[in-house]
């Protein structure tokens, strides 16, 4: 694979990715804030979601099967 074409994908992920993880987090935000909640989520919560996003990142990458 030719290097200008991994850095566009790079380049390309790492926005996708950030403007996603802005939006989840804005949104949890605002959930939080119209139930009156100090904290958006808990450390179980996070917890479960991070090891949810990993789970979805090997699916796409086709990890292990």
């Amino acid at each position: 694979m030719k290097s200008s074409i991994k850095t566009i994908t790079l380049v390309i992920g790492t926005a996708l990715g950030a403007l996603l993880g802005f939006e989840a987090a804005r949104t949890l935000i605002k959930q939080s804030e119209a139930a009156g909640k100090s904290t958006p989520v808990t450390a179980s919560q996070a917890l479960q979601v991070g090891l949810g996003a990993l789970g979805l990142l090997r699916q796409v990458s086709g990890g292990r099967k």
